[in-house]
C-alpha cells in the first residue's frame, strides 16, 4: 500500500497513520488496542466505516486536544480508497453548541489553505484491515471558549459498484467540553517574561 503525504504535514500536525491487520474474522469493527469494547462507529457506508475518540472528554482551556480517526473496512470485499494528504482525506468537523462551525485558528487556516497541494493515490483495503491518524484539533480548532463541543470527521469514498463517482462515509460524533473550572488558559509569554 502506498500513501502519497506530505513528510511536514504529519510533522507539523503530529499525525500518524497506520494500517493493521483484523485481529478475527469479526466483520464488525473491533476496538483498538488500550480502546473500549463499547468503541462508537459512524453508520457504514460500502463496507466503510469511521471511528473517533478522544483521550478524555473534558479539557482545561488550552490543553492540547488529539482526535484519534479510525477508518477500517467493515465489509467483505476489498474496497478502493483514495489517499491524499490528511487535511484533505479527512473533512473535520467541530461545532459550538450553536451548531455552528468552530473557528479556524490562524495555524488551521494555513493547514486547510493548501490541504489539496499534493498528489493523490489510490490503494485498497481488505476486509478487516484499517487505517488510523491522529489529529491536534486544538492546533486547527478555536477550542478557547468553555461549553461543549461537538467532534464529527467525514472522507469521501468510491461509491460502491461505481468507480467514477464517491460518496461520504461520516464517523461517530463525539462530545467534548472545555471547562474553564479546571485552570487558566496556557498562554505564551510574550517579550521575554
Amino acid at each position: 500500500m502506498t500513501y502519497a503525504l506530505r513528510p511536514i504535514f504529519v510533522i507539523q500536525l503530529s499525525i500518524a497513520l497506520v494500517v493493521s491487520l483484523p485481529a478475527s474474522g469479526d466483520p464488525r469493527p473491533a476496538p483498538e488496542k488500550g480502546g473500549s469494547p463499547d468503541a462508537k462507529w459512524g453508520k457504514p457506508v460500502g463496507g466503510q466505516a469511521i471511528s473517533i475518540a478522544a483521550e478524555r472528554t473534558v479539557y482545561a482551556p488550552g490543553a492540547p486536544v488529539l482526535l484519534t480517526v479510525v477508518f477500517k473496512n467493515v465489509g467483505q470485499q476489498d474496497v478502493r480508497i483514495i489517499e491524499r494528504n490528511l487535511l484533505a482525506t479527512y473533512r473535520i468537523r467541530v461545532l459550538l453548541p450553536s451548531g455552528t462551525g468552530a473557528p479556524l485558528t490562524l495555524f488551521g487556516k494555513t493547514r486547510y489553505a493548501n490541504c489539496s497541494d499534493g498528489s493523490a493515490s489510490v490503494s485498497f483495503l481488505k476486509p478487516g484491515e484499517q487505517e488510523r491518524a491522529r489529529f491536534a484539533i486544538s492546533r486547527l480548532f478555536d477550542l478557547s471558549l468553555a461549553g461543549k463541543y461537538t467532534v464529527f470527521v467525514q472522507r469521501h469514498v468510491w461509491t460502491p459498484g461505481n468507480n467514477t463517482s464517491t460518496t461520504e462515509v461520516t464517523s461517530n460524533r463525539l462530545e467534548l467540553a472545555i471547562d474553564d473550572t479546571l485552570g487558566e488558559p496556557i498562554q505564551e509569554s510574550v517579550g521575554g517574561h
